[in-house]
């Protein structure tokens, strides 16, 4: 983003340098993509995507249709989610309600994860929370103690150390840790955990379309328009992703038929018009890298065992608010043109919780908190497999280059022990 745009902050690493570790991430939670499409912008590819897009349902053959009328190319999202079996989970079949579980597995979460982890003798200790860290005359650490549940205190020891909390709950640990030796923080030597925090903020619109779109006959959430993920606009204002939600709109049609005071036969037949006629729409945008949108421990609120809440300041900055001024015409173009009535936009950014940045990675120790390899600039043996090491944010889900990054921490970790 610095080199291209001259905003942000660049990453320690290439995409060259991600690429195969992406393809490594998306075996592993099996990931389907538009095989055989051609999607500019898109990032170059060794490998084609381990599963290939399922087909769209009404709603998104309905939306790609009317909005490349008007010079948008509504393309499938890739996604961990199963086109067909694989990896022991079966294919999607469009139960529309995975949004957070998969009601029959077919959509990865890290609990897979964490059960081939446990079978080749990883040891999971449950509802153990670190809240310190020991550190030796090099710096290098050497114990983290736990609570458990009954504030009963916990030390393990290793050879290497990994955090990985994501975005909140690992610099928080990090400040909360803060020693003799590092009174600011572990890892903090630079002054940047917690600081640097980034999401992809949205705005989301809601309205009734002239003709029947069927929202909600499929997967959820299949497609996105991708023209502008990228380009020279980025030194001025962010990034987007526009996107229809294929979500049943049932529920939400219920609610506003009840509200009318509409009862018996009327009622029913409310429902089932709203229910055909509601769409759901979203922008999403990129935020830059700022030491201002920080996390602190919290010096009034603590938890049940005594340990500060954290305190996050937060400010989507001018890059983002003069691209929402552009977000929201997209918006309303589109809505007329589905023949949209009883539009309604949020006045506000509503929050993605995909959160990066607080660990930010860089090459200069004095200005960031992990290296490429997402190993801390202070403590060698100490790494932050975390989204809060991403540079950037990007404009959508950051799930898939978190996985990326901690798989590349994996091969920095082997070969110290290899050395050990």
């Amino acid at each position: 983003m610095q080199s291209l745009y001259g905003v942000g902050r660049d990453y320690a690493i290439t995409y060259d340098e991600l690429e195969p570790y992406y393809y490594e991430a998306e075996l592993e939670m099996g990931v389907m993509g538009p095989n055989g499409e051609e999607i500019v912008p898109s990032a170059p590819r060794q490998h084609p995507w381990p599963m290939t897009s399922m087909p769209y349902g009404p709603g998104d053959r309905k939306f790609t249709e009317v909005v490349k009328k008007l010079g948008y190319d509504n393309t499938p999202v890739p996604q961990a989610r199963n086109s067909r079996p694989y990896d022991g989970r079966p294919q999607c079949c469009g139960n529309n309600n995975c949004m957070p579980i998969c009601p029959i597995g077919a959509m990865y979460h890290g609990a897979y994860s964490v059960w081939k982890a446990e079978a080749l003798g990883a040891k999971v200790i449950a509802n153990a929370v670190v809240y310190s860290i020991e550190t030796d005359a090099s710096n290098r650490v050497v114990a983290m103690n736990y609570y458990d549940p009954d504030k009963r205190s916990f030390r393990v020891t290793a050879k290497t150390f990994v955090i990985s909390g994501n975005g909140i709950e690992t610099p928080k640990l990090l400040l909360l840790a803060a020693n003799d030796r590092n009174p600011n923080g572990i890892a903090n030597s630079s002054d940047q955990v917690g600081r640097n925090m980034m999401d992809h903020p949205g705005i989301g619109m809601s309205f009734q379309s002239a003709e029947p779109i069927w929202s909600g006959g499929g997967s959820v959430q299949m497609s996105s328009i991708t023209n502008y993920r990228d380009g020279p606009f980025r030194a001025d204002y962010s990034a987007i992703q526009i996107g229809y939600n294929n979500t049943a709109q049932n529920s939400r049609a219920g609610m506003k038929a009840l509200s009318m005071g509409l009862v018996g036969r009327k009622l029913d037949e409310e429902i089932r018009r709203r229910t055909a006629h509601g769409v759901d729409m979203y922008v999403n945008h990129e935020t830059l890298a700022h030491p201002d949108n920080r996390l602190v421990l919290s010096k009034t609120h603590r938890d049940a065992l005594g340990i500060p809440h954290p305190e996050v300041t937060y400010d989507v900055g001018e890059y983002v608010r003069k691209s929402a001024k552009l977000s929201r015409e997209h918006l309303k173009r589109i809505a007329e043109a589905l023949g949209g009535t009883e539009i309604e936009m949020t006045s506000f950014f509503t929050p993605n919780n995909h959160i990066t940045g607080g660990t930010i990675m860089g090459l200069d120790p004095k200005d960031s908190v992990v290296d490429g390899w997402l190993r801390t600039h202070d403590h060698a043996n100490l790494f932050l497999a975390t989204g809060a090491a991403m540079a950037a944010a990007g404009t959508v889900n950051s799930t898939l280059t978190m996985a990326a990054l901690s798989l590349r921490a994996g091969d920095a970790i082997l070969r110290d022990l290899k050395h050990v």
